[in-house]
């Protein structure tokens, strides 16, 4: 369990990794409410169908909120976001624009272009914002377009420079274990869908305005829930049949603004999990010998 550490005998979770996880972002949302006056005439919003609406996948990068004493600030996490499209001149002239006018247009995410990402903007972009000399840890989850953690070109990136950094792929069926999906993505489209957008290029800008605009408070809620959510799937041996905890984060809140870097882990909640830890490789131990 890389996500926790040992200091005498109380047991805290690891803060060290950062994440980095792509997300579609739609123009429209598929169901939208609207508050209209007494004369007023409810907007008319059609597509051909829900797989028609113009959607534009981003990469994004986030790491835990933490006070940085070099510039007697808090550091917000956030590492990055980048969306993926081009500009590619219109072949066909419109009434908005005539052909051969640049537009913004989205393309395909398959692994070469994944890596490209990861190695090219991810990891640079940690580089510089993370204290050198320390051990990171980079999380993604298991989509197709990811790479391997052994991938050598990965490798190469991470350890340039001599850096500590490793890919640790999320455990499968485990949608919870990604801070970007347990709630800062929705935190982010909360923010976007306050303002309209008619072209790709409004899509992304108001992505980017809700990311920018998105509080250091909001990252850091969503790191401390994601330790007690580990600390629920280890209590059901790693299944992920449990409630998501409620916590009263802003009684936890400390005088700097931010909540505990990390959460005490439940002495029976560790034995147990090592225990069954252990059976497992127990287990593969015996498969190899027979």
């Amino acid at each position: 369990m890389y996500w926790l550490k040992t200091k005498s005998t109380t047991r805290r979770f690891e803060p060290r990794s950062s994440r980095d996880i792509e997300k579609w972002f739609y123009l429209k949302k598929e169901n939208q409410r609207f508050y209209l006056g007494t004369h007023e005439e409810p907007p008319h919003l059609t597509v051909k169908n829900k797989n028609y609406i113009v959607k534009v996948m981003f990469l994004v990068a986030v790491a835990r909120p933490r006070w940085d004493s070099k510039r007697h600030r808090i550091w917000d996490g956030k590492i990055g976001l980048w969306p993926f499209v081009v500009y590619e001149p219109a072949e066909r002239s419109s009434k908005n624009r005539p052909a051969g006018t640049l537009e913004l247009k989205t393309y395909n995410v398959d692994k070469d272009v994944y890596r490209h990402a990861l190695c090219r903007m991810v990891i640079p972009s940690v580089k510089v914002v993370w204290p050198s000399g320390k051990r990171v840890f980079l999380q993604h989850d298991n989509a197709k377009p990811h790479v391997a953690a052994d991938d050598p070109e990965v490798v190469a990136a991470c350890s340039d420079g001599g850096w500590d950094m490793s890919i640790k792929p999320q455990p499968a069926n485990s949608p919870d274990f990604n801070v970007n999906d347990l709630g800062f993505f929705a935190s982010i489209q909360s923010l976007q869908h306050k303002k309209k957008a008619r072209t790709i290029e409004d899509l992304v800008n108001n992505v980017e305005e809700a990311y920018n605009q998105l509080e250091y408070s909001t990252i850091d809620k969503v790191f401390v829930t994601l330790q007690s959510v580990l600390q629920a799937s280890m209590n059901v041996d790693g299944c992920n049949k449990y409630q998501l905890p409620h916590l009263s984060k802003e009684q936890l809140r400390m005088n700097n603004g931010l909540l505990p870097l990390s959460l005490t882990c439940n002495d029976n909640i560790y034995d147990k999990a090592t225990i069954l830890l252990s059976s497992i490789e127990q287990d593969k131990v015996d498969n190899v010998r027979t």
